[in-house]
């Protein structure tokens, strides 16, 4: 039996390996699993690795933050020695050895030049793994998405010590949005950012500022925004701008971007904005917008 060991070396189960056998091997937030990821961000069911020879393939289970394989985004993807599999936080690698920080820029450098090669057309970003995703704008209530975003980012602020607030300044608050892609976006993007600053040491201490969550008016384009906004807490800037290269922060600007909208991190307009998301009242695509990849 050939030996599939991987190991854990990013996030909060770095590490760790495991070994996949002859037997399929779950991965997910239940304790149920066969490797447990200690991370909010990953489902109780995230993905499931599959032996197929001497590699393996991993199944995305419908997780709703999504399973990246070398930075791209996968719903089933055969991997092989060297291949790195992120899931939330947790990043590990198929086999011993720990990937150099250049293989890790070069990945992050590839995935960025995907995510900006737009030819004119917003919805012309995404690179192949993407072309199966399927925006389904329709009328929603922004003020909810927010709302619902800033909940399930509450532990990893709990953990920080770092009040989140929610200002909405915009009435009406409906526009025409993907409801579930941009909330997926957005509150994915928030605790990935919240992780740059490091958890509190006394459980029971005040809080260390708050971050803002304020919905209002992008008065020059005709649209709406959303910023994150620093209040009475630093913003860790280096730590933001690596982070910015991860896959939640591509993520969100290609959901941006295929509304017809753009996000911007550490904005120098504001020196206590942590990130402006503008977006159109409605997208510039029909109703259904299937994203595509750059024609080659």
């Amino acid at each position: 039996m050939p030996e599939r060991l991987f190991t854990i070396f990013q996030g909060p189960d770095a590490g760790r390996t495991f070994v996949l056998a002859d037997s399929p091997v779950t991965l997910g937030r239940d304790e149920e699993r066969e490797v447990v990821l200690h991370d909010d961000r990953a489902s109780r069911l995230h993905a499931r690795l599959l032996p197929d020879g001497d590699g393996a393939i991993i199944v995305d289970s419908g997780s709703s933050n999504g399973t990246f394989v070398n930075t791209v985004l996968v719903s089933e993807r055969r991997i092989v020695r060297g291949d790195i599999v992120t899931i939330g936080a947790n990043s590990f690698v198929f086999g011993r050895e720990i990937p150099s920080a250049r293989r890790l820029d070069q990945l992050m450098r590839l995935a960025e030049q995907r995510a900006l090669a737009a030819p004119g057309d917003p919805t012309d970003i995404l690179p192949e793994s993407f072309s199966a995703l399927q925006l389904h704008p329709a009328r929603a209530h922004l003020a909810e998405i927010v709302n619902a975003a800033a909940e399930a980012a509450q532990a990893s602020a709990d953990a920080r010590g770092i009040h989140l607030s929610v200002e909405i300044e915009l009435e009406p608050d409906t526009a025409v949005v993907d409801r579930q892609q941009w909330y997926r976006a957005l509150s994915g993007l928030l605790v990935h950012l919240l992780e740059t600053w490091p958890p509190r040491q006394e459980p029971n201490a005040g809080t260390a500022g708050t971050l803002a969550l304020r919905l209002g008016p992008d008065v020059p384009r005709g649209g709406f925004q959303v910023e994150l906004i620093c209040i009475g807490v630093a913003i860790p800037r280096e730590q933001a701008l690596v982070r910015s290269r991860a896959e939640p922060a591509i993520f969100a600007r290609l959901i941006a971007a295929a509304h017809g909208g753009a996000l911007d991190l550490l904005p120098p307009d504001s020196p206590d904005t942590l990130v402006r998301l503008r977006m159109p009242f409605a997208p510039p695509a029909e109703p259904t917008t299937r994203i595509r990849a750059p024609s080659r």
